[in-house]
């Protein structure tokens, strides 16, 4: 499946319209811890390592979730 279907996918299922699917991606990006992002957008944990995972994104530090985001804003 390519990326951006799971994107889309992941935004439909958990009611991230384009304004907040960036906002969740910066808070990302910005080292905010994952468990915390999770509650404030109400979107399962597992499903969004779930979908890091298939994304082929690393979030282990906030150097590599940096490196991550760009390269799939890339894309």
């Amino acid at each position: 499946m390519r990326k951006s279907n799971l994107i889309v996918e992941f935004q439909k299922k958990f009611d991230l319209p384009d304004i907040k699917w960036k906002k969740f991606l910066s808070e990302v990006e910005s080292g905010v811890p994952l468990k915390d992002i999770c509650e404030t957008y109400n979107v399962k944990y597992d499903a969004v390592r779930y979908l890091f995972y298939n994304l082929n994104m690393d979030i282990s530090s906030k150097a590599k979730r940096k490196q991550s985001i760009l390269e799939l804003h890339k894309e």
